[in-house]
C-alpha cells in the first residue's frame, strides 16, 4: 500500500502511505527527553499537518499529537477494510479507516520527524521517518529490523493550521 513496488519490495508492499508522515531515509533515533529535542514552532508544524495522498491514492491526515506528529488513514484505496493481517487476532476486525498508522517520536530538524509506521498489509510496525522535500511533497521511509528500507513520496492535498488540530484525535 505504501512502498514503491519492485521485485525487492513485494514483501514490504504497502509499508507506507506519507508521513510521518511522516515515519520515516532512516536514522533510527532513540527517543530523548522533550527538553533535549529542538523546539518546534507552529510554522514548522503547519508545513507537515494536513491531508496527504500516497502514491497509491490513500489519504492520510497528519496532525499534531502532543509535541509531535501522527498520521491517520482517512481514505483507503486497497481492498482491505479491516486490519485482517494483524498478528493479534483481537485486532483483526478493527477498521482501517481512522487507524493511526504513523507516530513520530522525535523531530530531527525542521523538516524531518522519526518514529514508527504501521503497515496494514502485514500488521507490523516499523521504524521510519517523514521528511518534507518541498512545500507539497514529503518522503516517507520505513525500515525492517534487518535494515531493508523502502520509501514513498506523498503529495499534500490540503493545508490545515496546527491551531485547528490541537484537539483532534
Amino acid at each position: 500500500m505504501y512502498c514503491i513496488p519492485n521485485s525487492r519490495s513485494v514483501q514490504f508492499n504497502g509499508l507506507f502511505t506519507l508521513l510521518a508522515l511522516t515515519a520515516f531515509s532512516l536514522n533510527i533515533a532513540i527517543s530523548t527527553p522533550a527538553q533535549a529535542q529542538p523546539k518546534q514552532t507552529a510554522t514548522q508544524l503547519n508545513k507537515a499537518v494536513g491531508l496527504w495522498k500516497s502514491h497509491t491514492g490513500d489519504k492520510v491526515r497528519i496532525y499534531k499529537c502532543g509535541s509531535q506528529l501522527c498520521g491517520k488513514l482517512i481514505t483507503i484505496r486497497s481492498r482491505l477494510k479491516r486490519d485482517q493481517n494483524n498478528p493479534n487476532p483481537k485486532l483483526r476486525k478493527r477498521a482501517l479507516k481512522g487507524l493511526t498508522i504513523m507516530r513520530s517520536r522525535k523531530r530531527m530538524n525542521p523538516k524531518k520527524w522519526v518514529g514508527t509506521v504501521y503497515n496494514i498489509n502485514d500488521g507490523k510496525t516499523y521504524n521510519g521517518s517523514l521528511q518534507l522535500k518541498g512545500s507539497n511533497t514529503a518522503q516517507l521511509t520505513g525500515c525492517s529490523s534487518i535494515g531493508l528500507c523502502q520509501s514513498a513520496t506523498w503529495k499534500k492535498i490540503s493545508k490545515t493550521r496546527v491551531t485547528a488540530l490541537k484537539n483532534k484525535k
